[in-house]
């Protein structure tokens, strides 16, 4: 999966992996904190339908006992 969110793509497009388990779709990428400490960037897909699904963007440790959300989106599809 790849997101970018200007009009221009990155010149290395991030790889994210993950997988679905109970309705929800998860996927990660390497990604240290600002602090340095170890972790990823986690993102998960919810509450999927046809009629739309909830998206969660998150920084999260190595063990996911600690997370930092950093964007909660609805997206609703349009008729």
């Amino acid at each position: 999966m790849h997101y970018y969110s200007s009009s221009s793509s990155p010149s290395i497009l991030p790889t994210w992996s993950g997988g679905k388990k109970d309705d929800k779709i998860t996927l990660y990428r390497e990604q240290k904190a600002p602090n340095g400490m170890e972790g990823f960037y986690k993102i998960t897909f919810s509450d999927i339908s046809e009629a739309g699904f909830n998206w969660v963007g998150e920084w999260t440790d190595t063990s996911e006992s600690f997370s930092y959300p950093t964007w909660r989106i609805s997206c609703k599809k349009r008729r």
